[in-house]
């Protein structure tokens, strides 16, 4: 969500906080002009170097100045880089549990050397004595830990080994110092809450904001985003990144990568140990990177590749076609590259088989409908039916790089599902990436030329999925009905909003 969206979806008081963190006005413009206030001010916003000195930490205790990082990266790690609060609460104290239990075992510093973690552990615990790690002692820890070879999570391991994790006592934050931490990063200008979303109140980072933050926090990938970028390499290459980090190198694949991931070695620095022909042949496996260039480039290409990905996490154990609902835009813009980097399809020639199989779970999982059985190999991708009339409701699915406008051949093949019909067709409706003002055309041609008075809506996948996620927030019976889609024309968002709020009554 950008910054002109997030506003949107966002109260009086919200917006206040987000003008508090780059202006001292004591005065606050009315709602809708705090609206346009923050998106004029947007370049402020995102700006790396103001995005820096909004997230100062001075003076602070440590444990607050921690739960901010805890905060950021589990946003940072979100899809869409947004959450609910108590999903945000769960996650953060979950980590903090994890690492409290992890720093109790005799493993926690098994494949680390017992002077570095001494001399480290003496050091953290004369910073910790005043309950404030200032910025000179944060940079001073944070050359140690390059030094002596330890990683930020080692940090926190001996920081709980000192029973002072996250807090004094090891004593995990409470929902409530979360809640006011999520209130501080706001005052920042970091998170924005976007309190209003007809889907539920969030708190996101927004995308022009991400860079700027990840900069702060220092994360060149996300867990899941490295994860996929350790699983295209090879395991020699995995062993060679382990050796130069004094680490064992010995175990499966799987093995190698998480002993990877728990050194908090950095993408950069992973890359950096292999050579300039093994990143050409990594470069090679990933859609639209390019090869050429040096050491450096081909390494900057290569994180900015897995950086700009949408990684989605699915319960191995549910539907399989739910990873395809996921990634139901990408689909329907035909993004080979978030498609073939995180497996959603295996080669190029699978998005629109993949596009209609999302398609059918969305209306059956999440729209709760009963497809109807569809006879030869001649017909349109699914089919409904309206429970009143009887009469069938078809959709066809078209993926596209570029904005949809209903060429003449769609129009041919539509009719002719229409007139082969042997039941009216009350509405057909065509899901595409992007529909352009042009479709329209066709569309009430279609209704004319059908015969059966056939309505042809048009729908981009962006809005169809937004269907499927918030009806239920529109619905008074827990049903939804096929008459939100009965339409000639283009169904967008607003239009959307305002048959859900009659129909589903």
């Amino acid at each position: 969500m950008r910054i002109e969206e997030a506003v949107e979806c966002m109260s009086k008081i919200n917006l206040h906080r987000i003008l508090d963190s780059y202006t001292k006005d004591t005065l606050k413009p009315d709602e809708e002009t705090s609206r346009k206030r923050i998106i004029s001010d947007r370049d402020i916003l995102q700006d790396p170097e103001n995005i820096a000195k909004r997230m100062q930490f001075a003076g602070v205790s440590f444990d607050t100045k921690a739960l901010a990082f805890f905060l950021m990266e589990t946003l940072l790690s979100a899809d869409q880089y947004q959450s609910d609060e108590q999903t945000i609460i769960a996650s953060v104290r979950d980590y903090e549990k994890r690492i409290i239990e992890e720093a109790s075992s005799p493993e926690a510093f098994k494949y680390k050397d017992t002077a570095a973690v001494n001399t480290y552990k003496t050091v953290l615990e004369v910073a910790l004595e005043d309950d404030v790690i200032s910025d000179d002692e944060k940079r001073l820890l944070a050359r140690l830990r390059t030094y002596v070879g330890l990683s930020l999570n080692d940090h926190h391991l001996i920081q709980a080994s000192l029973n002072k994790f996250p807090k004094a006592g090891n004593d995990i934050h409470t929902e409530k110092e979360i809640k006011n931490g999520l209130v501080d990063l706001q005052r920042r200008g970091a998170v924005f809450h976007c309190n209003q979303c007809s889907g539920g109140p969030v708190y996101m980072i927004p995308e022009e904001i991400v860079p700027g933050v990840k900069l702060v926090v220092g994360i060149e990938l996300t867990r899941e985003a490295y994860g996929l970028l350790l699983d295209k390499l090879t395991v020699e290459a995995l062993r060679q990144i382990l050796d130069a980090n004094r680490l064992p190198t010995s175990g499966k694949k799987d093995e190698r990568i998480q002993r990877v991931r728990s050194a908090d070695i950095q993408p950069s620095d992973a890359l950096e140990v292999l050579s300039n022909d093994e990143l050409y042949e990594l470069c090679k496996k990933l859609p639209g990177v390019n090869v050429s260039g040096s050491k450096a480039a081909k390494t900057k290409n290569i994180i900015q590749h897995f950086d700009k990905l949408r990684v989605v996490v699915c319960d191995d154990t549910a539907d399989s076609r739910e990873k395809l609902y996921e990634y139901y835009v990408e689909l329907a813009t035909r993004d080979r590259e978030n498609l073939l980097s995180n497996k959603v399809i295996k080669k190029d020639k699978d998005m629109d088989s993949a596009f209609e199989e999302a398609t059918r779970y969305l209306f059956e999982n999440k729209l709760g409908l009963s497809l109807e059985p569809m006879p030869g190999s001649e017909h349109a991708d699914g089919t409904l039916r309206f429970p009143k009339s009887k009469e069938l409701f078809m959709w066809d699915t078209k993926s596209k790089e570029t904005i949809y406008d209903f060429p003449n051949e769609h129009f041919n093949q539509f009719r002719r599902y229409i007139h082969n019909s042997t039941e009216r067709v009350n509405c057909f409706m065509v899901i595409a990436p992007e529909i352009s003002d042009k479709a329209e055309e066709n569309a009430y041609r279609l209704k004319t030329q059908s015969g059966t008075d056939t309505d042809l809506s048009l729908i981009s996948a962006d809005d169809l999925k937004w269907v499927a996620e918030n009806w239920r927030s529109y619905a008074t019976n827990g049903n939804f009905t096929l008459d939100v889609f009965n339409f000639t024309g283009i169904l967008d968002r607003g239009s959307l909003k305002k048959r859900m709020k009659i129909f589903l009554k």
